[in-house]
């Protein structure tokens, strides 16, 4: 039915997608991959012990928080964290050899600042690192970008709120992403590295939904095999019948003629 071929259609959709996310993050079947790619590669083909994973795919947040959390981090979303510094000098190697750029958290040497005391503004919602999920011991990662963020509802309190930040690398982010520094420069507009955060999400959910999806269409197909059995019962039944009324007639025939 069109409903079955629809559900189906949808399915195959999903798939597609799922794979082309994975391969956008991965780098898998391009002529060039990124720094991060090359990690990721080298990690999952145990030639990278000690490779945890990229930023955008070690935490969650609201999609209201999307924009400004990627603003914060902007093309540090694809930083590498790692266990320890001996991570780091396997993939120094493995970049030395296939070219490419990483920034590098290694876990166990991380030292992140304490964030700032709360703002007393109303337009304050929150600190970057507070409006995050993520492993507990994944978090001072984390910290080292968004840990002296503070997100705000609105330009004019982002305004307000930077120009009293005193922490060194201390910054405001409206939700819309706009970027206020204590020293008055702002970062304005949107670059593709911004939706990495929507990406990663759209990744981690696209399983639930294409698994959704495939339950619906086996139930579609169900319904319509039964259906189909149950129409060719019905005209096997009308055979049947067909056969017996033409041999009643039949009968009726013969003992008229006699």
């Amino acid at each position: 039915t069109d409903e079955t071929a629809a559900s189906l259609a949808n399915v195959e959709r999903l798939q597609a997608k799922h794979s082309w996310l994975a391969q956008q993050r991965t780098g898998e079947g391009a002529a060039t991959a990124t720094g991060p790619q090359r990690l990721q590669q080298a990690a999952s083909g145990g030639r990278l012990r000690g490779h945890i994973g990229s930023l955008m795919d070690l935490i969650e947040t609201d999609p209201q928080h999307e924009a400004a959390i990627s603003a914060v981090r902007g093309s540090n979303v694809r930083a590498s964290v790692v266990s320890d510094l001996p991570t780091v000098e396997a993939a120094l190697e493995l970049l030395e050899q296939h070219g490419g750029r990483v920034t590098m958290l290694p876990l166990a040497n991380l030292r992140p600042l304490p964030a700032p005391p709360v703002p007393g503004d109303s337009g304050f919602i929150g600190w970057a690192i507070e409006l995050v999920q993520c492993a507990s011991e994944h978090r001072p990662a984390i910290a080292v970008f968004l840990g002296q963020a503070a997100v705000c509802d609105n330009r004019a309190s982002a305004r307000r709120i930077a120009a009293n930040l005193l922490s060194p690398g201390a910054l405001s982010v409206t939700l819309s992403g706009e970027i206020h520094r204590s020293d008055g420069a702002m970062f304005v507009g949107r670059t593709a590295a911004d939706y990495d955060l929507a990406m990663a999400r759209e990744a981690r959910e696209l399983p639930g939904k294409i698994k959704s999806a495939t339950a619906v269409t086996a139930e579609l197909e169900k319904e319509l095999s039964t259906r189909a059995l149950a129409l060719d019962q019905l005209q096997a039944q009308r055979q049947t019948a067909l056969a017996h009324l033409e041999n009643v007639r039949e009968k009726e025939r013969v003992a008229a003629d006699t």
